[in-house]
């Protein structure tokens, strides 16, 4: 229930946010306080911005904005493994795209945009899956342990090379969470290592998460104790291999369902 309270919350805040400077442009008495740049003394006319015709009405070039700004959300958002990734991605974009608009308008009002925005980001944070799971968290010491012990005890890992930091991992753990509660057996397990904490285990499996490349998160599947697949990945004519955040992609990636039939046969 208190997850759900925190999807609620975010979700209407976050959407109430993003259609913000709609409403003040079309809410006339907000429009005129927040919108038009003062031409001199107070009382005296206030102009249009760039972008604005008249307040109550969106002009065409606000039209068009918002036009290009769907097509925008519809390109970044055609490979997403959920509608939680679609919404979180619309309010990213939008966020964006007002500040744009109310910097064309007023300057003063943009500046006050962006510090809610922050202040909206810590008062309606995206919630973190806190539900049942069967991981284990590693440290370069106890990640190299496992290993060897696979070795020798036939056990076979799959283990998500992750960062607290990283958004792309911060959606793939509720999947992760999921698939290592379903399919964990005594010689098929999970876990996990932050190779923020431990960048000699990132630089070892030449994992990057930079400008230029971000390989976070990476997924391993190791068989006793050696690494079989690897996700992301790249085919010998060069197409990304890649798992999207959704329980079905870390399965069929991996294989799970026959991985998992295997090993129980040989428990």
């Amino acid at each position: 229930m208190k997850l759900y309270g925190s999807l609620t919350s975010f979700y209407i805040g976050n959407t109430i946010f993003c259609m913000a400077y709609i409403f003040i442009k079309l809410f006339t008495p907000f429009c005129r306080v927040a919108l038009k740049s003062e031409d001199g003394p107070i009382g005296t006319p206030k102009s249009p911005g760039p972008l604005d015709d008249v307040c109550g009405a969106l002009s065409m070039q606000e039209y068009q904005i918002f036009m290009f700004l769907g097509i925008v959300i519809c390109v970044k958002t055609r490979k997403v493994g959920s509608w939680q990734d679609f919404a979180s991605t619309c309010f990213l974009f939008t966020k964006v795209a007002n500040a744009g608009l109310f910097y064309f308008q007023n300057g003063v009002a943009c500046c006050v945009y962006m510090i809610a925005t922050v202040l909206v980001f810590f008062v309606f944070p995206e919630p973190v899956y806190k539900g049942p799971e069967n991981i284990t968290y590693f440290t370069a010491q106890t990640f190299d342990e496992a290993l060897k012990l696979a070795k020798s005890k036939k056990i076979s890992w799959l283990i998500e090379f992750y960062s607290n930091s990283s958004q792309p991992c911060l959606k793939m753990s509720p999947y992760f969470s999921e698939v290592s509660n379903s399919y964990s057996l005594k010689n098929l397990k999970f876990g996990k290592i932050d190779v923020y904490r431990f960048p000699q285990i990132a630089e070892r499996f030449q994992i990057h998460n930079g400008l230029l490349r971000n390989d976070l998160p990476t997924m391993i599947f190791f068989e006793n104790g050696e690494p079989i697949t690897r996700r992301p990945a790249k085919t010998l004519k060069g197409t990304a291999l890649i798992v999207l955040p959704s329980t079905k992609s870390i399965v069929t990636n991996f294989d799970l369902n026959n991985v998992y039939q295997n090993c129980k046969k040989s428990q």
